[in-house]
């Protein structure tokens, strides 16, 4: 069952198309005008020995965007009423129609064009043949297991995993740190997203149900935790036996954890941890928008085309994994199309220790005179679009986790990473880990 839109999202949608249609008429013919919505809706349910609250948020709002060839201006609304929402842009509309470019800076690629490249079949297998540019083209992930309806459901689901998780804990050995925990909780989060995009050319619309539930146990200053979930339904949650044991493991560990002696290490890294390494040393300086300000080393290291790395080093960002690794959900960073609808699709950031060019929001590309990417993001819809990451890790490799561990020397695997980023100039970062 793929996930469908609100009714309160489509009177938005319907909205918006109204908005586009007037500020065409508005507007010289040269410039390049999109219209965007955003509705997230929230629940957060959370247990722990002193309380169990509930709380909700509701975000919606419109951003309208005028691109002239240089610059690209935005105005954006949280109001629902179009009447209200009309009345409010004119003034800024007055604006822009001082705006009058000699030709047309941008023209829109039809869906036959935006598909090329793009191989994922849980995407293409949603758009219709030759959709007409008036035409809205919904996109919803799957949904195998329901979200529990009522708020009292949700609730229940939380306590039921919390009180198994410490029950599970009063079952340790004497002397295990997790047997008697100084603090617990569970976290459960429901979120639907839904998005739309109008220009010329494409009207596309989309359902992101996002399901997050973590546990916590703590003992003294250390924490372990588990968390589950992705982009789906229900199925997408995995808090049982197995990884609870991984959590009193982890705090184990932790509690009884030496400090490591200062020296050279060879390390074979957690998933988890190779996947923030990547994220955070190479995704980061791969961002166009930074490329575009000269304010990122990898952009002179990719025209010089010096090796980063060996030769297995290859990193991809992906917003296209609907099916994560092992898991029948999508992976936490996926989407159908970004905030400035370009559907998504792979993209090779390494090759093999070189790198290649950078991620990318419509700006940046326009002005890098680079392909575009599905990787154009913001917060909210009152905030402005950059370039920004997805879902970035380390290619497969061809060796088993035994033939791994039978390459490293020091009798050390980090994992549970923290890492603070500098900037994409100075490339450097501070890196902790527990071993």
């Amino acid at each position: 069952m793929r996930a469908s839109h609100s009714s309160e999202f489509l009177n938005c949608r319907n909205n918006i198309a109204q908005v586009f249609e007037h500020i065409k008429n508005e507007l010289h013919e040269n410039l390049y005008l999109s219209v965007s919505t955003q509705r997230s809706c929230k629940e957060a349910f959370l247990v722990n020995p002193k309380e169990r609250s509930f709380s909700d948020d509701q975000v919606v709002g419109t951003n309208v965007r005028v691109f002239d060839g240089v610059t690209m201006h935005e105005w954006a609304s949280p109001e629902l009423d179009l009447d209200v929402l009309l009345k409010n842009l004119n003034p800024w509309l007055l604006d822009m129609r001082q705006l009058q470019p000699q030709q047309k800076v941008y023209v829109s690629p039809p869906w036959s064009q935006r598909i090329e490249g793009v191989d994922e079949p849980d995407l293409l297998d949603q758009i219709p043949n030759s959709p007409r540019p008036d035409e809205w083209v919904e996109f919803g992930m799957n949904i195998d297991v329901p979200w529990p309806k009522s708020t009292d459901e949700k609730m229940q689901f939380i306590e039921t995993k919390y009180k198994a998780f410490n029950s599970a804990a009063l079952n340790l050995a004497d002397g295990h740190p997790a047997r008697v925990l100084d603090f617990s909780m569970g976290r459960f989060e429901l979120t639907l997203e839904e998005h739309a995009f109008i220009d010329d050319a494409v009207r596309m619309s989309q359902v992101l149900p996002r399901v997050l539930a973590v546990i916590v146990g703590i003992k003294g200053a250390e924490r372990a935790y588990y968390i589950s979930g992705g982009l789906g339904g229900m199925e997408t949650i995995h808090l049982e036996e197995e990884q609870f044991s991984e959590i009193f493991t982890d705090l184990k560990n932790l509690v009884n954890a030496k400090p490591l002696a200062p020296g050279r290490y060879q390390l074979l890294m957690h998933p988890s941890v190779s996947g923030v390494f990547a994220h955070e040393a190479f995704g980061h300086s791969q961002e166009g928008d930074t490329w575009a300000r000269n304010r990122s080393k990898a952009k002179d290291l990719y025209e010089s085309q010096e090796s980063v790395g060996n030769e297995h080093a290859t990193i991809l960002n992906n917003p296209a994994i609907y099916k994560n690794a092992w898991e029948n959900s999508a992976a936490w960073g996926s989407y159908y199309f970004d905030e400035e609808g370009w559907l998504a699709s792979r993209q090779v950031l390494v090759e093999r220790g070189r790198l290649k060019q950078p991620m990318t929001d419509f700006v940046s590309a326009y002005h890098l005179g680079v392909p575009r990417s599905a990787n154009g993001k913001r917060e909210k819809w009152s905030h402005s679009i950059y370039t920004r990451q997805t879902n970035t890790y380390f290619s497969a490799g061809t060796k088993s986790f035994k033939e791994l561990i039978g390459q490293v020397k020091s009798d050390t695997s980090p994992d549970i990473p923290t890492v603070e980023w500098k900037t994409p100039w100075e490339w450097a970062f501070k890196w902790e880990s527990v071993m």
